[in-house]
């Protein structure tokens, strides 16, 4: 299974993860003297909430759940299960910066489509101390196509940028697409410019605030390993750069 712990790699890329005060150019652990994971208990995904309750997603044999924790005295507390529509898997939990919302992908049932099992965006309010109001997909077709959409990453400006392994993203594998939502409340989308998306799986997408850089994912080459992280610069005018491998 291809989500490892990428969601954590691009958590930290960003300046999101504080439990080790020492600096360091490696990635730290971010629940100290947690059990080792697993071919079947991955965690991955992390993001934090305004109120700084952290969510994470973590495999439990054929599910892909969502946990909360909180800060206490000395560490964490104990992880709850986050009560978000699903069948078997949630992912993909983002927060988003524009509309203050909590964006995630799930295989509940979608309205209307009620015999689905594909992955769907969908997002809920965040009410605080780890909970949501009531949550809805986003639209179909405008942003769900009944393939797979299975993360998301926003901007302050309202710039969303989704996963989806739908051929309109072009790719041919899991791609990225971008979308805005106008204020009358209306979805548009858009492929991302040529050279971004690859044949090979492109996923796991992490944006600064400003929408300046774009970091993912892919197996396409060179790559030191698996799969590599890539950096895209937002240019003048909305377009995207030709990725760049991080490198070692």
């Amino acid at each position: 299974m291809k989500w490892l712990i990428y969601g954590s790699v691009l958590f930290a890329t960003f300046g999101l993860i504080a439990c080790e005060r020492t600096p360091s150019t490696y990635p730290t652990r971010v629940f100290l003297g947690a059990p080792e994971p697993t071919p079947f208990t991955r965690a991955y995904s992390m993001t934090e909430a305004p109120d700084g309750v952290r969510f994470y997603v973590q495999e439990d044999g054929d599910q892909t759940l969502l946990y909360s924790v909180k800060r206490e005295r000395g560490g964490w507390s104990e992880p709850e299960l986050v009560d978000l529509p699903h069948r078997s898997m949630i992912t993909g939990p983002h927060f988003s910066r524009f509309d203050e919302t909590f964006y995630f992908s799930t295989n509940a049932a979608f309205p209307g489509r009620e015999g689905n099992n594909d992955l769907n965006i969908w997002r809920a309010d965040y009410l605080g101390d780890g909970q949501f109001g009531t949550a809805e997909p986003l639209p179909m077709p405008e942003i769900n196509t009944g393939a797979n959409e299975t993360d998301t990453a926003t901007t302050e400006d309202g710039l969303v940028v989704f996963v989806s392994n739908h051929s309109r993203a072009g790719g041919g594998g899991y791609d990225l697409m971008q979308a805005r939502l106008s204020d009358e409340g209306v979805w548009t989308r858009e492929r991302m410019p040529d050279g971004i998306n690859h044949f090979l799986t492109d996923d796991h997408i992490a944006m600064d605030p400003q929408g300046r850089w774009l970091i993912f994912y892919s197996h396409r080459e060179p790559k030191a390993g698996n799969v590599d992280l890539w950096i895209s610069q937002r240019l003048e005018g909305g377009d995207w750069a030709v990725p760049e491998n991080l490198g070692p």
